[in-house]
């Protein structure tokens, strides 16, 4: 849907951008017991879960004017995960 949305909107001089967060540290991780977090960790190519400002670099990137000419992008920001699927 966010490449249907950019195609769109390109013209108008709105860009649109997805991204697909990995395991994120929240508070609904909190909730993991310890077996399922090492597990989360295992699964993920860099072995550790991101942090908010992750996803907020990645985010601040995509909204500043250094990418300006990028839109219908999908960013991963999930430490490799998708790369390995």
């Amino acid at each position: 849907m966010g490449k249907a949305v950019a195609l769109e909107l390109a013209r108008k001089g709105v860009r649109v951008n997805t991204i697909f967060p990995g395991q994120i540290k929240t508070p609904l991780m909190g909730m993991l017991t310890p077996e399922q977090d090492a597990i989360n960790k295992e699964l993920t190519p860099m072995g550790r879960v991101g942090d908010p400002i992750d996803i907020a670099y990645g985010s601040l990137f995509l909204a500043s004017d250094e990418a300006k000419y990028i839109t219908g992008a999908e960013l991963s920001i999930d430490g490799g995960w998708a790369a390995g699927a």
